[in-house]
């Protein structure tokens, strides 16, 4: 990877059993970061805060062209706070960030740590996935103020959560009538139930807003809850096309 000749432009790692293994083809990608578009790290991968400062150094390089990044399981807030100042720096051109299963034994303030990011006036991510289990409700409240203060460069949201919610929904909904946020997907899955106060929200927006991909499928909508949406759906100004 630290060859001249090394035009490799996407690269999923493979599953490393020694840290030093990962760490060292990674230290290779920030002597030669020009032609790498996309970088994959999953689960698997063994990933310390070491690892973490890597990439990091990646994203600030001037002459990084990178644009794609998975990142699941980052397992420490120093790793999370490490990440947060890449992606606030000026030479960070990332565009898709995927940041599943990142940080579960502490989470709200992982997610703090990234919110303060997520509204960063350099972030500039246009496709964002996050995983959220077992977060305060605040917490989540600020993830979605976050997407309020830096609304103009986010086209597609995916997330996951393992836990209700209902007021922070309504939050992220009404922030899709902001003409500033020009969201166009929005994925929301493993919820048990959308909450009838969320989906009349939901619904309510859908003539004022930019969807032009809506993706439900995994949040156990009931025969109620599609009476609730078609109320937006049939909304002459709704400019969906895909729903799921």
């Amino acid at each position: 990877m630290r060859s001249p000749n090394c035009k490799v432009e996407i690269l999923g790692a493979p599953y490393f059993g020694y840290q030093k293994d990962g760490d060292h083809l990674l230290s290779g990608i920030l002597l030669n970061p020009t032609h790498l578009r996309e970088l994959k790290l999953l689960n698997l991968f063994k990933m310390s805060d070491r690892t973490v400062e890597i990439i990091s150094q990646i994203l600030m390089d001037p002459d990084c062209r990178l644009e794609n990044l998975t990142l699941q399981g980052i397992e420490t807030l120093e790793s999370c706070k490490i990440l947060a100042a890449a992606l606030c720096s000026s030479s960070c051109r990332l565009q898709e960030l995927d940041l599943s299963r990142c940080c579960r034994s502490s989470e709200d303030q992982a997610l703090q740590l990234l919110s303060e990011a997520f509204r960063h006036p350099n972030f500039k991510i246009t496709v964002l996935r996050l995983e959220i289990y077992s977060i305060k409700h605040e917490m989540a409240a600020a993830l979605f103020s976050a997407f309020q203060e830096n609304p103009s460069h986010l086209r597609k949201l995916e997330l996951s959560f393992f836990l209700p919610l209902t007021l922070e929904l309504q939050q992220l909904f009404s922030l899709l009538a902001d003409p500033c946020f020009k969201l166009e997907t929005l994925r929301i899955a493993h919820l048990r139930q959308l909450q009838a106060d969320s989906l009349e929200t939901l619904a309510s927006v859908l003539g004022s807003c930019s969807l032009r991909s809506l993706d439900l499928s995994m949040c156990g909508l009931t025969d109620s809850s599609v009476e609730l949406l078609s109320a937006g759906l049939s909304n002459p100004d709704c400019k969906l096309e895909i729903l799921r």
